[in-house]
């Protein structure tokens, strides 16, 4: 099955196109590239924030690293 994809358009403030602009330039990407980028790295973010946040609300015992070498033999 093919990747589908779909087109957006989006409103930046002024000036962000020059911002965008550099910093495309200096990393040898296109702008499309670019802002694809951003929002699946925004997409990522949010989703792990959304299972750690599950994690936390679960009423389990918690570990510390430091616990979790103690208990491994592993500590300095």
């Amino acid at each position: 099955m093919r990747n589908s994809v779909i087109a957006t358009s989006i409103k930046l403030p002024k000036g962000a196109d020059i911002l965008i602009d550099q910093i495309i330039k200096k990393q040898h990407i296109s702008k499309t590239e670019f802002m694809r980028n951003a929002i699946l790295k925004s997409i990522e973010d949010a989703l792990d924030i959304e299972l750690v946040e599950t994690t936390l609300a679960k009423d389990k015992k918690r570990y510390s690293l430091d616990e979790v070498k103690r208990e491994l033999d592993l500590a300095d």
